[in-house]
């Protein structure tokens, strides 16, 4: 009567189930099949959960490079109010209706707005290239394809 030890993962679990040839009716080939089937049954659930947190970083990216987008526009748009204020304000000041002091304000708050919409405009510069790196983008650059975690090309 030979003892066989099958040892397994699933998730965290440890599986071990120790058989016995010929008391339970089972051959080598038989457990050896059946460690198969808990092998392909645990990496179709590691691919469903690998596929599963894809979709929702592709969701969340694709969420986030929306924000990026509309927040970009809005301050561009910003920054064009600002520099009609300016323009208004400077016209003032030429004509003796206001004094500098309002002048160098309008100003603040133009380079202000522009400072704020460069900052987004790098925000959805850098959404982009983590959609870029998601797609897989700069595995054509370096000549290589991506590989599985712990496999090395």
């Amino acid at each position: 009567m030979k003892k066989q030890r099958l040892t397994g993962r699933i998730g965290g679990l440890g599986l071990a189930a120790a058989m016995t040839a010929g008391m339970l009716g089972t051959s080598a080939a038989d457990i050896e099949l059946n460690q198969a089937f808990i092998d392909r049954s645990i990496a179709l659930r590691q691919l469903a959960d690998v596929r599963l947190d894809l979709h929702y970083t592709v969701f969340g990216l694709s969420a986030e490079l929306t924000a990026a987008q509309v927040a970009e526009a809005r301050a561009r748009a910003r920054v064009a109010a600002e520099a009609a204020k300016m323009a208004e304000a400077t016209r003032l000041y030429r004509t003796g209706r206001t004094d500098t002091t309002a002048l160098i304000q309008f100003e603040n708050d133009g380079r202000l707005a522009e400072l704020l919409a460069d900052q987004q405009t790098i925000e959805l510069a850098r959404r982009l290239t983590e959609a870029d790196i998601v797609r897989g983008a700069y595995w054509n650059e370096i000549g290589q394809t991506p590989a599985a975690p712990g496999v090395q090309p």
